[in-house]
């Protein structure tokens, strides 16, 4: 239980997030906007740094819990540098298509903020889970080795049927109606 420290954590950053821009949406809406490259060059270089160190610190706590997770067993191998922009870069993408507006919200999104935070973060963990699973099959015995294998296939066919019916339900119930 110890060991899922890091996968708890990893889980709790984007959640602190989503709660800080729920309470600070014109923070946010300010951070987008400097982020665009003309605007970008109005802003001062000393506030411009401050905002790069900011970035960077939080892309090391992330970094940072993806390495524990790895070195504890719970996290596959991954570059936690590049895991945690990807994961960051997923959020703030999110957020930033919702800002667009209540059209955009309707027409492409369709899911409230949290629900669809909530998936990409469900996908990204999953991603990075170390698998509960594993089959080897050494050949040691030809016929047991088919045997299994064909098991495995039917396992494996039948989870993935699993998830892509879970997958189609849950995308027809968000359809507009």
């Amino acid at each position: 239980m110890k060991k899922r420290i890091a996968d708890k954590l990893l889980g709790e950053v984007p959640r602190t997030y989503f709660s800080f821009y729920e309470k600070n949406r014109k923070y946010f809406r300010i951070m987008f906007l400097s982020s665009q490259p003309d605007v970008r060059e109005r802003v001062a270089d000393e506030l411009l740094r401050e905002c790069l160190d900011s970035a960077r610190e939080c892309m090391q706590v992330l970094s940072d819990v993806i390495e524990k997770g790895i070195g504890d067993g719970v996290f596959r191998k991954v570059n936690p540098w590049a895991f945690a922009n990807i994961l960051w870069s997923t959020v703030n993408g999110i957020i930033m298509h919702y800002e667009q507006g209540p059209l955009y919200r309707d027409e492409i999104l369709r899911l409230p903020l949290r629900e669809m935070l909530h998936e990409a973060l469900d996908l990204a963990l999953n991603g990075l889970r170390v698998s509960a699973v594993q089959t080897l099959i050494d050949g040691t015995f030809p016929f047991r080795a088919q045997t299994t294998k064909g098991y495995v296939v039917g396992v494996n066919t039948a989870f993935n049927m699993q998830v892509l019916s879970d997958h189609l339900a849950r995308d027809n119930r968000s359809e507009p109606g």
